[in-house]
């Protein structure tokens, strides 16, 4: 196991008995203040001395008691004083020497509890150079032997700073030294400065995953500690978090382990001046432009000194924090204990996807809390959006019906709106105004049938024999069965439009009339697909197929088919 640990000291008084860093320390402290001691013991015989003899000269009946008591008081002082700054140096020297086994301690604990690393893993270490990371690095190798890890490290060198190279220098003679296998990644082009920390991120993420599958390493493991999570704490409720999801960061996440999380910075600090470890600091950090910076630098102190005010000199800052996380954790598990609001989409396109859609009734039930709770989690889960606080009032009172009656949907980016409809609610991607249902394309689906249908939708077709499944509800999961169609035939697939007719096996009524007397869903009626000519309406998809509807294709009608079952299918995109 290679570590690097200063020299011990030596005692001049006895040049054979080798002594701990501790001890030596401890006693070139006491050995200082003995001599200062001795000083000051002869600086103040002095001072009586010539105080006396001034005393003496004008007043000789007075006498000496007093000047004796002022010389017994400095040398108390002076006595008080040294053995402070002995007691201080030694108290420095215990803690820089109980450093490395009370922080090893410390994260085997946390490795153990959370199921961080366990005996014989392969990990994959992300290693920058700075103090974080070379401490995790150091420990993990002290651990190495006893544990028997096989440690990987990885260092990203994203090429932006003057000092990158030097860095990676750094890591690799590091790595090098301590016989540890280190992998090196630079991204492909260099970066702009627009959003370069979101992408750095990202693309580190990208990197260690990739390097975990490469060496079959079952967890990468990150060196944040207890001062970020401060900081990530403090980030999430400025951006306006919800209160159930204030708690931080993880130890574990997904395949991503944060074994120093219980540790203070100065903890890895001293950690490493015990060892003698040098690292290095990114210049970056220091700079104001990043929220993260102003927090660590500004508001993080602010806050302390503000808490240190309020308690009278006790330093409760943290502690309230993860007060706050514990009970953000409390109210994420009572939320997520509450009914569902969330469904299927029904039959459109003759499948139902789960959780695709908010039952409007349903989420109306819950507490209001739930409510915006749900909201955002179905947002995020299928548009990919986090809403802010703002935002995620306006839907909210969209979809409780706090707006004017008639509002049908509310954009949620670039890209996506949320939609109302009846008792349905979803998100669906915008359509730019050139992409529209008036986008059509012809596809031959199979021998002798030519569909036209929107661009944005996948349709095929197969011919069947036999007769067609009258228990088959128009296709169900299966598409839409047309039974008595002409070899060859042309006809449209779409969505309903103002005028259209639809025959069942009583009469022939407009479609809107049919859905609604067939209490139809409302969320369902603009967007399932029918299968058309004109405006009659042959089939509406995965739901019911009109009566005698073969004699609306050209060359249908009274059995011109043959008896060809004709088998539609379409997807979305």
């Amino acid at each position: 196991m290679a570590s690097a640990v200063s020299s011990p000291a030596r005692v001049a008084t006895n040049p054979s008995r080798l002594l701990s860093p501790r001890v030596a320390r401890a006693a070139a402290a006491a050995d200082t203040a003995s001599r200062q001691r001795r000083l000051a013991g002869r600086e103040v015989s002095s001072s009586g001395r010539r105080r006396a003899s001034a005393w003496s000269a004008s007043r000789a009946n007075d006498d000496d008691d007093d000047d004796d008591d002022d010389d017994d008081d400095i040398s108390r002082r002076c006595r008080s004083r040294t053995n402070a700054a002995a007691a201080t140096a030694t108290a420095t020297a215990r803690d820089d020497d109980d450093a490395p086994n009370a922080l090893a301690s410390k994260v085997v604990r946390v490795m153990r509890e959370h199921d961080i690393v366990r005996r014989g893993d392969v990990v994959v270490a992300c290693v920058s150079g700075g103090p974080d990371s070379v401490a995790l690095l150091h420990l993990l190798r002290e651990l190495s032997d006893e544990w028997n890890l096989a440690v990987h490290v990885l260092h990203c060198n994203h090429g932006k700073r003057s000092a990158s190279e030097e860095e990676e220098t750094f890591v690799v003679e590091m790595c090098e030294r301590l016989g540890v296998d280190v992998h090196v990644r630079r991204p492909e082009a260099p970066w702009g400065s627009s959003h370069f920390q979101e992408r750095a991120r990202e693309w580190r993420r990208k990197e260690a995953r990739a390097l975990a599958r490469d060496v079959d390493a079952r967890v990468i493991l990150q060196a944040h500690h207890w001062d970020d999570q401060v900081e990530t704490i403090l980030l999430k409720i400025l951006r306006g978090c919800h209160l159930s999801n204030i708690k931080g960061m993880m130890y574990v996440n997904g395949d991503v382990g944060r074994p120093l999380l219980d540790c203070r910075k100065d903890e890895l600090v001293r950690y490493l001046r015990a060892r003698g470890v040098d690292s290095r600091v990114d210049e970056s950090n220091d700079d104001a432009t990043f929220s993260r910076n102003k927090i660590r630098h500004e508001l993080v102190p602010l806050l302390r000194e503000l808490t240190t005010q309020q308690t009278n000199g006790t330093d409760t800052l943290d502690a309230r924090l993860k007060a706050m996380t514990r009970q953000s954790a409390q109210l994420r598990a009572s939320l997520d204990d509450r009914p569902k609001c969330f469904v299927g989409s029904g039959n459109v396109f003759g499948a139902a996807v789960n959780d695709a859609e908010i039952d409007v009734d349903a989420w109306l039930r819950l507490d209001e809390m739930a409510r915006e709770d749900q909201l955002r989690e179905h947002v995020e889960a299928t548009a990919g959006i986090r809403l802010g606080s703002a935002k995620l009032e306006m839907l909210s009172n969209f979809l409780s019906g706090g707006e004017k009656r008639g509002a049908r949907e509310r954009r949620l980016g670039k890209e996506h709106v949320f939609v109302r409809v009846g008792a349905r609610a979803w998100t669906e991607r915008r359509r730019a105004d050139a992409e529209s249902f008036d986008d059509v394309v012809v596809t031959r689906a199979c021998e002798g049938v030519d569909i036209t249908h929107p661009r944005r939708w996948t349709v095929t077709a197969s011919w069947e024999n036999g007769a067609r499944d009258e228990d088959d509800g128009g296709g169900g999961g299966g598409g839409a069965l047309l039974s008595d169609v002409p070899e060859a035939c042309a006809f449209e697939i779409r969505t309903r439009e103002r005028g259209d007719t639809f025959r069942d096996d009583r009469e022939e009524k407009l479609l809107k009339d049919w859905m609604r007397d067939r209490k139809y869903p409302s969320h369902l009626r603009d967007r399932t697909p029918l299968v058309c000519v004109g405006k009659d309406v042959l089939a509406v998809y995965g739901v019911a197929v009109g009566a005698n509807h073969a004699r609306f294709l050209p060359g249908g009608g009274g059995g011109g088919g043959g008896g060809n079952v004709l088998r539609v299918v379409v997807d979305r995109a």
